[in-house]
């Protein structure tokens, strides 16, 4: 996370003109900026989230699976075995690591910042001659 915070945080710096001193932002511009930073983190974390549930199922499956051929009894706690006994059964030890692609390098962030420019029709700059992000 601190990785991504880094990254947002130097992407800023090279998309703000304004550290330059050659535009003052639009608000517009400012918040679809943050929406756009918002998106790769929610979609980060929900990957992340999505293999970490994967884990969880897959554990609780075996449980049952093991219960019902008689290996096991942990009553009705498959749930609780599953989350907290992660090594009880095999995982499938998902390198998440993929979802890094959510984590937007600077070419590609700038390429969407752009389409969003294009397809709203925000002005960057509140100065009207500085429209395009350079």
């Amino acid at each position: 996370m601190i990785k991504l915070k880094i990254i947002t945080i130097a992407l800023y710096l090279v998309f703000s003109t304004q550290a330059f001193g050659a535009c003052e932002e639009t608000v517009e511009y400012k918040e679809m900026f943050q929406a756009l930073i918002k998106t790769s983190r929610e979609a980060l974390q929900e990957c992340k989230k999505s293999v970490s549930t994967l884990e969880y199922w897959f554990a609780y499956s075996q449980c049952l699976e093991k219960q019902n051929s008689g290996k096991i009894n942990v009553g009705s706690n498959c749930g609780r075995t599953a989350s907290h006994n992660p090594t009880f059964f095999d995982r499938h030890n998902i390198d998440d690591s993929y979802c890094e692609i959510f984590v937007e390098n600077g070419k590609t962030f700038k390429r969407l910042l752009e389409q969003e420019i294009n397809r709203t029709g925000i002005s960057k700059c509140k100065n009207s001659e500085l429209k395009k992000v350079n």
